[in-house]
């Protein structure tokens, strides 16, 4: 192996590593909520403010990170190939991608994204400001609303808009009262509010034979 191929091995060794952080990411800001993120924000958490504009507009960093995965596994995935080839010939060049995939996946996909669903809230926080930074790159946010563009563009469909339903507006509340946004009687009044919509005239009327009632006559 010569001196190229021994960098070569050692930038599939960083591209792996990006591909890990990238992948941790995205487990992790997909699962923090808007609510989340501003009660950890007014909490002065480092990193949330960084958080919160990211989980604001999911659409800024989603096609971002999912574009840099992809092409840090697939500069990894020819590297190797090269390197192998080079090293052991076209048997080699197949054992090489075969045992190339299973290190992705479990170094570069399973493992960060397992660690992320576990610490959904540290892994977001620490990553998020990364996350921004790539963002404002402005080569990377170009090629990245390209893709989105051109993919949207290719997609036959729309995604029509969701309404949101009495159940997560409940939830929602919930955890909004969880994460110290709102206080309990704040909780009970928003499910008071949605609970009334559904109350029927006649499960809050008294019974007639239990009214106590005087002549409208009477002075």
């Amino acid at each position: 192996m010569s001196t190229a191929d021994w960098w070569s091995l050692v930038a599939v060794v960083v591209l792996v590593a990006i591909s890990a952080v990238l992948s941790a990411a995205e487990t992790s800001l997909t699962r923090i909520s808007r609510i989340k993120a501003q009660a950890l924000r007014e909490q002065g958490r480092r990193g949330a403010r960084a958080l919160c504009a990211l989980v604001e507009q999911p659409s800024t960093y989603l096609s971002t990170v999912l574009l840099l995965t992809l092409v840090a596994q697939l500069i990894a995935a020819t590297l190797v190939g090269v390197v192998a080839d080079h090293a052991f010939g076209p048997l080699g060049v197949a054992v090489a991608t075969a045992v190339e995939i299973l290190v992705i996946f479990v170094v570069g996909e399973a493992i960060p994204k397992n660690v992320a669903a576990v610490h959904p809230e540290g892994t977001a926080l620490r990553l998020a400001p990364i996350v921004a930074l790539l963002v404002r790159v402005w080569p990377i946010r170009v090629l990245a609303s390209g893709v989105a563009r051109l993919s949207a563009v290719l997609t036959p469909f729309r995604a029509q808009r969701s309404l949101v339903s009495e159940e997560e507006l409940l939830a929602m509340a919930d955890a909004a009262e969880e994460g110290d946004v709102i206080e309990n009687d704040e909780r009970q009044l928003i499910h008071s509010v949605i609970s009334f919509g559904d109350t029927i005239a006649r499960e809050v009327m008294v019974p007639r034979p239990d009214i106590v009632a005087v002549p409208s006559s009477t002075t």
